[in-house]
């Protein structure tokens, strides 16, 4: 059973002559807004440096908010969402990686999740899109503190299954035949056949959550399948961009997060909502030999190593007269921190029962973090452990990294072995082992991911498993 947390009524000190007759005032709350990307890279949106692809609207949360450069999650999807909704890191919580239909666990329901802390603080919550984080209904979002959820998923394809079952792909792996649906609050709303452009669908879904939950605070979690593969940009973004259809389907994302804004000014709940965009992680660089992936821009790699194209994504924030506009942040920040983050924002108590590896960052989104960064040391994490370690400008391979593609931008790829140390403050591409010039860091650091570690072994929490 879930623990259930009490908060606290909070009050507001009125002043003036009239104070004692009164009625106690209410906290105005934030709405949260998180628009989840999927396998975007650093290098793939305009206010990162991209020029052949157009997203005016994300660069517009940019301009009118602040741009962070270090931020940093998994190397690939279902790790990196529950590391959100969670505020741990994922090999704490038993999904350490990707989850596929024929899994049989999924998000423990005994951890507690932002939307189940922030319902405590008085917010409507809302998923829109990708879950991945548990394919079977037990794991599913109503199980873990949305209110509403509209979301993809696949489903057995029952006839295709009991005729041939499972089904032998070319790499002589076995999968279930499936069919990808649609659940709106766990009831079947549809299939890729009758839904077929699901970034207009989800865009709709999420818009109507904001409409419908305008008079009061909410907390809205939009989780995108672009431009994840396959490549499927609708038709009225076809050929739009200077990427093929890559680029086509971070342009038609771009327009989904435009819609998303348009509907906050429209309401008149622009100027009290956090927008947040970022990635689950970098980029698939390259699909086929003819077909153009995503950049990791200036950083090395990407998707599935622990290089920092792979765990470095864009992230940006905007909450206009809150987050000065037109600024950029440094600091070292996760998707870890997102959990304390909003708690500290709303009001909400932070598990105190359990280890949770996020810290708040408000002082990061505020401006006010100069001399005191939140965070000075971040675990690089997949699914064999933990391979590199931060602390403040070094980074330190503990474990022996392969190389997972080709940046396009020709960055230096290529394996590296345990005990490579890079200045990030100067070479975030990696591109310069300086362990031999700096032995003391590789020492320090060494200790400091040891007993990390230690720790970390000995309360690892368990994922969700069907009996």
């Amino acid at each position: 059973m879930k623990r259930l947390i009490c908060l606290a009524a909070g009050c507001l000190l009125c002043a003036g002559l009239n104070c004692a007759a009164q009625p106690e005032a209410e906290p105005v709350l934030p709405n949260i807004v998180f628009i989840l990307a999927d396998d975007l890279g650093y290098g793939d949106l305009g206010c990162f440096g991209a020029a052949d692809i157009k997203t005016p609207h994300i660069d517009r949360i940019c301009e009118e908010g602040m741009k962070f450069t270090d931020f940093h999650v998994h190397p690939r999807c279902s790790p990196t969402r529950a590391a959100f909704l969670t505020g741990s890191y994922a090999n704490r919580t038993g999904v350490s990686r990707v989850i596929y239909l024929e899994d049989t666990f999924g998000l423990n329901d005994d951890e507690m999740t932002i939307p189940e802390l922030l319902k405590t603080a008085g917010c409507r919550t809302g998923m829109v899109g990708k879950w991945h984080v548990g394919s079977r209904e037990p794991f599913f979002p109503q199980h873990h503190g949305f209110d509403y959820s509209f979301m993809k998923t696949e489903m057995i394809d029952r006839e295709r299954f009991e005729k041939d079952g499972f089904i032998v792909q070319p790499n002589g792996k076995k999968k279930y035949p499936a069919v990808d649906s649609y659940l709106e609050n766990g009831t079947l709303y549809g299939t890729v056949a009758e839904m077929p452009e699901k970034t207009k669908l989800y865009t709709e879904h999420a818009v109507q959550f904001i409409a419908e939950n305008k008079d009061r605070p909410f907390f809205l979690y939009f989780a995108h399948n672009l431009p994840h593969i396959p490549l499927e940009p609708s038709e009225a973004f076809r050929g739009t961009s200077g990427r093929g259809q890559y680029g086509d389907c971070v342009q038609e994302l771009d327009w989904s997060v435009g819609e998303v804004l348009k509907t906050l000014d429209e309401l008149n709940l622009t100027e009290n909502t956090l927008v947040i965009f970022c990635s689950d992680n970098g980029p698939q660089l390259q699909y086929q030999a003819e077909v153009t992936g995503g950049s990791a821009g200036p950083l090395r790699d990407g998707k599935w190593s622990s290089f920092e194209g792979g765990t470095r994504t864009p992230f940006i924030a905007r909450w206009p007269k809150k987050i000065q506009p037109g600024t950029e942040c440094s600091d070292l920040i996760g998707i870890i921190d997102m959990l304390p983050t909003f708690c500290a924002l709303t009001g909400a108590k932070v598990p105190a029962d359990r280890v949770i590896d996020g810290v708040d960052i408000s002082a990061s989104l505020f401006g006010e973090s100069k001399d005191h960064p939140p965070r000075e040391t971040f675990a690089c994490f997949d699914g064999g452990g933990c391979y590199a370690f931060r602390y403040r400008q070094w980074k330190l391979f503990i474990r022996d990294e392969e190389s997972s593609g080709t940046n396009a931008q020709g960055v230096k790829t290529g394996p590296v072995k345990a005990g490579s140390l890079f200045d990030m403050a100067g070479d975030a591409a990696e591109t310069r082992d300086v362990s031999a010039e700096h032995p003391e860091f590789v020492e320090q650091i060494q200790k400091m991911a040891e007993q990390f570690l230690a720790e970390f072994k000995a309360t690892v929490r368990d994922a969700g498993r069907m009996e």
